[in-house]
């Protein structure tokens, strides 16, 4: 969390304004301060890292699904 001190309300008004043109929300206002949240998440890169995740299994399971361990065990005559 990051504290910024303005001097006046005018000030506080313009700086809470250019955070909001930036991203952030208001999630509380008094008199005195405001309370500016930003949501770090981003969905395009969740999809894009979902996306390459299940690539990279179906190859994974792809190229381990041939590769198989057989033994036999043979009864000498």
């Amino acid at each position: 969390m990051r504290l910024e001190t303005v001097q006046n309300r005018s000030e506080l008004d313009i700086n809470a304004q250019e955070y909001v043109i930036s991203g952030y929300e208001i999630e509380k206002e008094d008199l005195k301060s405001i309370h500016l949240v930003k949501n770090e998440f981003n969905s395009r890169v969740f999809v894009a890292l979902l996306f390459f995740l299940i690539i990279g299994g179906f190859i994974y399971w792809a190229i381990k699904n041939d590769q198989k361990d057989e033994l036999i065990i043979k009864l000498e005559n």
